[in-house]
């Protein structure tokens, strides 16, 4: 599903044709940035707000995500990327398992808070995990609560969300 772009010289360059979920200025910022890299495609932007579904950026079709489907589909997507570094974690989980329904890989870009404070920079995609589902802040165990309760018995753990590490 990727494309081919001939480069001045005789090599291929693989180009991944992508979706931005989120068409704000972190979305924008992103497209910019991965058109300058030149491995990615940016084919559609996915947005919640109506004032941009329909408009173009750079080009590009903002869709709303009834359409998502459609997208995947026309477009070849290979990955989705998530630019909504500011929506809240309950936001974030509700997306990803939406798009997660689709089978189609799902990257994200840093957090707001380390964005502004420099830590990160928006090109920086990474894969999306566990914490990013939680839909709230991951909780240590408090390791001498458990020793006491569970200390030489036999335990089951239960769930998808606790990952049973002790």
């Amino acid at each position: 599903g990727a494309y081919f772009r001939k480069t001045n010289r005789t090599e291929y360059l693989n180009i991944i044709p992508v979706a931005i979920y989120g068409a704000g200025e972190t979305g924008v910022k992103l497209s910019a940035a991965l058109q300058a890299g030149k491995h990615f495609r940016v084919m559609a932007f996915i947005d919640d707000s109506l004032d941009l579904q329909g408009t173009e950026i750079f080009g590009v079709r903002v869709y709303p995500f009834s359409s998502f489907a459609k997208v995947l589909k026309q477009f070849k997507i290979v990955s989705v990327l998530l630019a909504i570094p500011s929506a809240s974690r309950i936001r974030r989980s509700e997306i990803i398992r939406a798009i997660g329904q689709y089978k189609v890989p799902i990257k994200t870009i840093p957090n707001m808070i380390d964005l502004m404070n420099g830590l990160a920079k928006v090109d920086e995609i990474r894969e999306v995990e566990l914490e990013d589902l939680l839909g709230r802040d991951t909780v240590q165990p408090i390791a001498q609560l458990l020793k006491q309760c569970i200390e030489g018995k036999s335990v089951m753990v239960t769930g998808a969300g606790g990952g049973g590490r002790f």
